[in-house]
């Protein structure tokens, strides 16, 4: 994944690695070709709250938000601005505007640090609407740190009593894996002995729960800033092995999930990339229109 932040020093040092290089302060420029031929090359326009979305202070028309958080699945990597999921959803929806909240690489720690800081409250105009975390799989092996892009600077939760509790830095909540992780990452050995013996990768059931009380978490932070909203869980159609277990906890919650049934085909991902295709964002943009004009 490429860390995008509003911190220009968490971008440099992925800039010679992923192709990333700063045309200005609020514009990153991403490019990635395979074997000397071109695959994609894209400028990411950065509000100054490091969201890949236009200034949150208009105040016209539409009357209502439509808030869709998540990673690089909804940042739109590889992608041109006018081909990302929100902005397909702009296509579509005349009553809501669709804001892109997408963290490159990130998790529902990264959605609950947004309010947290107050950076949506402040800065969302419109008072209702909704609310889309779009899960992935990944998510959980990443908050877990059971993969090998270990993410130092990643703010870390747990919910204790039904309370959401700030843990830190993920390396400072566990300083010794953190340690050896940052070392040991970009080693052909470590990737091997991750991807060889599931037993390191694995989320169980009760990891999975835990997760659940964070997206819970992130649902009541949600309805204290926008009382008049609605929240709600998107399990991505492109990743989604875990839907079946997290969604009975959701429900069960009664926080509400969004799952569409789009026909999947070699274009959907954007080719040596894996990313969400523009064309797989129009798909699911026109699948989730009926949900949202309701």
């Amino acid at each position: 994944e490429v860390t995008v932040a509003n911190n220009n020093e968490d971008v440099e040092s992925f800039t010679t690695k992923n192709g990333l290089h700063f045309r200005h302060e609020n514009t990153i420029h991403h490019s990635l070709t395979h074997l000397g031929q071109p695959i994609y090359d894209v400028d990411y326009k950065l509000n100054s709250h490091g969201f890949r979305t236009e200034a949150f202070s208009s105040r016209t028309k539409p009357s209502h938000h439509l808030m869709v958080s998540g990673c690089s699945y909804v940042f739109g990597i590889g992608l041109k601005d006018n081909q990302t999921l929100t902005s397909e959803l702009n296509h579509h929806l005349s009553h809501l505007k669709a804001y892109n909240l997408g963290h490159p690489g990130g998790t529902i720690d990264d959605v609950l640090d947004d309010f947290k800081q107050n950076k949506l409250s402040d800065i969302v105009a419109q008072p209702s609407g909704h609310f889309i975390y779009v899960f992935i799989d990944g998510h959980l092996t990443r908050h877990y740190q059971t993969i090998p892009d270990f993410k130092s600077k990643r703010n870390y939760y747990e919910v204790v009593d039904q309370q959401l509790v700030f843990k830190g830095p993920y390396t400072q909540v566990s300083p010794f894996t953190g340690w050896v992780k940052s070392k040991l990452k970009a080693t052909y050995f470590f990737n091997f002995i991750f991807e060889a013996l599931p037993v390191l990768n694995r989320i169980d059931q009760e990891k999975i729960l835990q997760y659940c009380e964070l997206i819970e978490a992130a649902s009541r932070e949600y309805a204290k800033k926008f009382p008049a909203g609605h929240f709600h869980v998107l399990f991505h159609p492109l990743e989604n092995q875990h839907q079946p277990q997290l969604e009975v906890c959701l429900q069960a919650k009664k926080i509400h999930t969004l799952s569409v049934s789009i026909p999947i085909d070699h274009s959907d991902r954007i080719q040596y990339d894996d990313h969400p295709s523009h064309s797989f964002n129009q798909k699911l943009a026109r699948a989730l229109t009926p949900y949202l004009n309701r």
